[in-house]
């Protein structure tokens, strides 16, 4: 392979796929010409298999475009090269290339083998050097089974970087733009390059003058739109994490159209719109007349900057246009609008409010949550250079884009990059709507229209800002996450540092935008200094010269109080500034990979379509310390994503046996246990895994365990069995389009066993309308599905018009214990079974099976409901009969089974059942 780059990235990822027995070129190669997708044969030949070898050569918009693979094997050592034309072809191929072709920019990462094919042997590979002002490459290999990449060395010489890999596997290479000696390049010329503190290059992350920051892009030095920009000026491809894990349901994707976009969005708000408004009319707030504040233009100063620019702002306006908290309604449904009228970075010095001071706005925001459940919206409009926007704002379901902005453009404003710990932000120059600044512990000033008592709110204060709500909900616990598709990208962390006093009464955070992190903005980065600098200035500008008047009490055209410690604070105090650096330093460290001893996150927001962090069980380890004699574990869940929903079950891993005589601790738990914490008891012989609510009020737990000790011997013979572990996942019922009312969505528990062995088959009804629920297995006590002469089964199954938990195996024998769960997950008028993926209901395997094509993997979800055949039995390290549902990214979800030790020749069989979750 090799690999060249001009300003931008340029990688060619080609189908390394077969040997072909003989070649039609000139030279005995094989000789692909066009948009072919591959060459003969199915794979990389075996190290001493005959091969001409072939080229690969582009046409078109890739003439030039040649790569050679070497006759035979590729041998460790072995190069292969990649020729490239002329920059300008490179540029034309970006937006016209052959199938399997593909040109990628900085900050991706690509296998560089093809879908399913790896090296067979070790490999040296050389790629062309990297521009020098864009920095080396980083180097994984992912062997075949494995989930985990391995970093890989790589030597850059003056012309090459040479990577060699240490295994077989698939190889990946990812690019990221360094700047350690001090300088970074920028590969456009409107946007400033910035060297951040962790040696890697961003642009933008501090905007300059004549940057972009509106969303738009740079395109022959102006600022245009990106939905109507050329190709060649659009954004680059998202950066994908190197640390990322495979097999996971992706979050959906895509782009909508604003009104797509406001319907999915007050979807999410239980159907709380957005209307058309005027940023003009009395039921706005002039934020500066709040007390007075005027702007002294020959100084730039005021009491209360804005935090988005720095800047004094007369004449904007804010307006709560729906505040649930009973004001307008009681559903936990708030919507804000600001109206700017502050120069913005996309209009330079012709702002609206020196062109238009009557009537226009240079800015309209609009930020949509639902307190319930975090979900979040954002809409932006902005001026266009000279002109302004009229005050009248029509409804976002109107899908007037000659206004607002497109979904893409805002998403491409990364607004979550500073509104990370929430959906709102409290500075100074919205927080004066509320009580606490500038006169919280300082009632008697004179400057206080209601001295001495404490301010009454302005009718648009901001969420957060009330006496009563510092320190609470708003600041620290309410849920957040991202709605839409042009979204799901985002991500935020909650951070904390051991000791600090930063995060006693609110959060903190760090971001991630399109794979990007936000190392120069956000709430635990930037924020936190410009609260407590003795500059505060702009959230995008360190330590920009402030137009704040000096710190201290609240007097008009003299003095205003610091920013934090709210209310406590009214000069600024290094302490606090030293905390706001400590906490920086942690979120920066955290993510460059090198967090310090006490600090620490939590995954706080990611978009809405996104599976919440699923949980694996530790499968026991040799050397791991644990027992694999007698274990036990359990995990709180929680909420799916913090919303209501279920998990599920999408890998399983044996042995489940019990020796013991039945007991209804174990064999017939209570699926929900709000008394005790549930365990089992000293006489239990065997294993378990299930899935229960447990606790005051209930949350989903996940035990496993396993107790042998009756079998317990000095010789491995038989061998110690370890405990049944697998991977559990979750969805929230918003999730899932067509629910229509998430609040008329419940679980309920079901159970069956069999106490003698004698009693098969066994059942108990689920749903008495077939398919009614996402059923789903949860409990496995004991032996569940084990047999010695036939099939034991144990599946969610629709039989007789119904959907029964159903067991059965052969009656008789010596313990023969069998115990069950499984859920039932349902909501009002909404039927599972008219949205199971067609072809994937109860779909059984004894090997391995497609349920769901690639192209449906984001927008489904699949389960186990289904095991049969001898789950019991167990060999020498820990191997046992298994199934896991997981994405193959080039084919989509597959239902894997592997045999365990198998009982008188009956096979391990599991199945599987999709739900789509589109509408």
């Amino acid at each position: 392979m090799r690999y060249s780059r001009s300003r931008a990235a340029v990688v060619l990822l080609v189908a390394l796929s077969g040997c072909a027995a003989t070649g039609d070129g000139p030279d005995g190669k094989k000789r692909v010409i066009g948009n072919a997708t591959a060459v003969d044969g199915a794979g990389m030949c075996t190290i001493d298999g005959p091969s001409p070898g072939y080229t690969l050569t582009g046409s078109g918009p890739t003439a030039g475009m040649t790569l050679d693979v070497p006759s035979g094997a590729v041998r460790a050592g072995a190069v292969v090269g990649m020729g490239v034309p002329a920059r300008a072809t490179q540029l034309a191929a970006r937006s016209s290339l052959p199938s399997n072709l593909k040109l990628v920019a900085p900050g991706t990462m690509l296998e560089v083998t093809p879908p399913r094919t790896i090296f067979t042997v070790p490999v040296t590979l050389e790629v062309a050097a990297p521009d020098p002002a864009l920095g080396p490459l980083i180097a994984a290999v992912l062997p075949d089974g494995a989930e985990t990449w391995h970093l890989l060395p790589v030597t850059v010489s003056r012309d090459t970087a040479t990577i060699v890999t240490d295994r077989s596997g698939i190889v990946a290479v990812y690019v990221q733009q360094l700047c350690a000696t001090g300088a970074c390049m920028s590969p456009d010329p409107c946007r400033e390059a910035v060297c951040q503190r962790n040696a890697v290059c961003a642009y933008p992350v501090k905007p300059n003058a004549t940057s972009c920051r509106t969303g738009g892009v740079c395109c022959a030095g102006k600022c245009v739109g990106s939905d109507t920009a050329p190709v060649d000026c659009r954004p680059r491809p998202p950066q994908i994490p190197l640390s990322f894990t495979i097999g996971e349901r992706p979050c959906r994707s895509g782009d909508e159209t604003l009104k797509d976009y406001a319907v999915r969005c007050d979807k999410a708000m239980g159907g709380v719109t957005v209307p058309d408004f005027d940023c003009d009319d009395g039921k706005s707030t002039d934020v500066m007349d709040r007390y007075g504040d005027t702007w002294d233009s020959v100084n730039d100063k005021c009491a209360a900057p804005n935090v988005l620019n720095g800047k004094c702002d007369p004449g904007s306006r804010f307006h709560v246009l729906h505040r649930g908290d009973g004001t307008d309604g009681t559903d936990g449904v708030y919507i804000v609008a600001h109206c700017r009228k502050e120069a913005t970075l996309a209009n330079g010095p012709n702002s609206a409010q020196l062109q238009n001071p009557k009537g226009f706005y240079s800015d309209v925001a609009v930020i949509q949550y639902n307190s319930n459940t975090g979900a979040t919206c954002f809409y932006q409009a902005l001026a266009g250079t000279g002109q302004g926007l009229l005050h009248s704002a029509p409804a976002p379901t109107s899908g007037d884009t000659s206004y607002w902005l497109t979904p893409s453009s805002t998403a491409g404003i990364q607004c979550g990059s500073c509104h990370d710990s929430g959906p709102f932000i409290r500075s100074p120059y919205l927080a004066q709507l509320g009580q606490v600044w500038p006169f919280e512990n300082d009632l008697t000033n004179a400057f206080n229209p209601y001295n001495p008592n404490q301010p009454k709110a302005d009718p648009n204060f901001l969420p957060g800002t009330l006496d009563a709500e510092i320190g609470g909900a708003w600041n620290g616990t309410l849920p957040y996450s991202f709605t839409g598709l042009n979204f799901q990208s985002w991500r935020s962390w909650s951070v904390t540092k051991k000791g600090n006093l930063c995060t006693n009464c609110h959060r903190l955070a760090y971001s991630q935008a399109s794979g990007n992190w936000s190392m120069g903005q956000g709430t635990a980065v930037e924020m936190g200094l410009v609260a407590t600098n003795p500059e505060q200035g702009s959230a995008f500008v360190e330590n920009q010269q402030t137009t704040k008047w000096k710190h201290g009490h609240f007097a008009l055209g003299v003095s205003s109080p610091v920013w934090m410690v709210a209310g406590l604070n009214f000069t600024d105090n290094p302490a606090n500034n030293t905390s706001a650096k400590d906490m920086r330093t942690c979120a920066q460290n955290l993510m460059n990979g090198t967090p310090e001893e006490g600090c620490n996150s939590q995954l706080l927001a990611v978009g809405d379509t996104c599976p919440p962090p699923s949980f694996s069980i530790p499968g026991p380890d040799p050397n791991g310390g644990d027992n694999p004699w007698q274990h036990t574990g359990k995990q709180p869940l929680g909420n799916p994503g913090g919303r209501l929903g279920f998990y599920y079950f999408t890998e399983l891993h044996g042995p489940l046996y019990q020796t013991s005589p039945w007991d209804p601790t174990v064999d017939s738990a209570e699926m929900i246990n709000t008394a005790a914490p549930w365990a089992p008891p000293s006489s239990f012989h065997g294993s378990y895994l299930r899935l229960y609510a447990e606790g005051n009020p209930p949350q989903w737990t996940l035990a496993w365990g396993v107790d042998a000790t009756d079998i317990q011997n000095n010789n491995n013979s038989p061998p110690p069995p370890g405990w049944p572990f697998g991977k559990i996942e979750a969805i929230a019922f918003d999730q899932i389009d067509s629910v229509p009312d998430v609040a008329q969505c419940g679980n309920a528990g079901f159970k069956i066993g069999d106490p003698t062995g004698a009693s098969a088959p066994l059942s108990t009804t689920i749903d008495s309308v077939q398919g009614a629920s996402a059923a789903i297995l949860g409990g496995f006590l004991g032996n569940v599905a084990r047999s010695a002469k036939t099939a034991g089964d144990l599946r969610v199954v629709d039989k007789g018009g119904a959907t029964i938990l159903f067991q059965n195996h052969e009656n008789g024998g010596s313990q023969q214990v069998f115990g069950a769960q499984a859920w039932r997950n349902a909501c009002a008028n909404w039927q599972a079974s008219a949205h199971y993926y067609p072809n994937a209901h109860s779909v059984k395997t004894s090997s391995d099976v497609l349920l769901v094509p690639a192209k449906d993997v984001a927008d489904t979800i699949c389960y186990i409901d289904g095991i049969s055949g001898d789950w019991s039995t167990w060999g020498a390290n820990f191997t046992s009969a298994s199934a896991k549902i997981h994405n193959d990214p080039q084919t989509g979800w597959h239902l894997t089974v592997t045999q365990g030790p198998q009982h008188e020749g009956i096979p391990t069989t599991a199945s599987a059942t999709c739900l789509s979750l589109k509408n």
